[in-house]
């Protein structure tokens, strides 16, 4: 399962392998797109991952959110995904 962070309030929620594969491939292959990686803690079968998503050059086009992830068996879940907005 994930749940994206958008549309707000709540996000949208795939359920399924196939569908959580779709998108982490939409987001980690548009154009011009990339995340920085700020910081990982893992505590048992659970991980917080903070992070920047860009999509152009400058703060202004970049956003910094989390990501809950819960692990089993070597394999993600679980994934909750949250930014921070104005």
């Amino acid at each position: 399962m994930i749940e994206n962070t958008q549309p707000a309030p709540n996000g949208a929620r795939q359920v399924g392998r196939e569908a959580c594969i779709a998108t982490w491939i939409e987001i980690a292959t548009t154009p011009g797109t990339h995340f920085d990686l700020e910081d990982v803690v893992v505590a048992g079968d659970r991980a917080i991952i903070r992070w920047r998503y860009w999509w152009g050059e400058g703060e202004s086009n970049s956003v910094r959110g989390v990501n809950l992830m819960r692990v089993q068996e070597g394999r993600i879940i679980e994934a909750m995904g949250y930014v921070k907005s104005s």
